[in-house]
């Protein structure tokens, strides 16, 4: 018998997910780097602090060719429920991810 968070799971529209992850990692990605340009912030990933010491393009590029790789993964295991799962958790990762940028930026700007 299923039950009623895997019953959740499924009936989510995977494709909406995967927008929803690329979208959030390019927000994610331009308010990294102008927290970074302004001072304010330093990139918690130690890996993607090194590519962007190399240059916001790198950094961009790096983080989308990542992200379109899980997500082209993601897409083709669409079937499963563990693709759905995960593509649900890493939905509301990224979504965390913005509303911390967000406070953030209320927080610098504000107040």
């Amino acid at each position: 018998m299923k039950s009623r968070i895997s019953n959740f799971v499924i009936s989510l529209k995977m494709a909406t997910m995967i927008r929803l992850i690329f979208v959030t990692n390019l927000i994610d990605a331009a308010l990294t780097i102008t927290w970074v340009n302004m001072g304010i912030a330093v990139e918690a990933n130690p890996l993607m602090r090194f590519v962007l010491e190399l240059g916001p393009w790198w950094f961009v590029g790096c983080k989308v060719s990542v992200i379109l790789l899980a997500c082209f993964i993601l897409w083709n295991l669409r079937y499963l429920l563990a693709a759905k799962t995960v593509a649900l958790l890493a939905s509301l990762l990224y979504m965390g991810i913005v509303g911390v940028h967000v406070v953030g930026y209320m927080r610098t700007f504000c107040y």
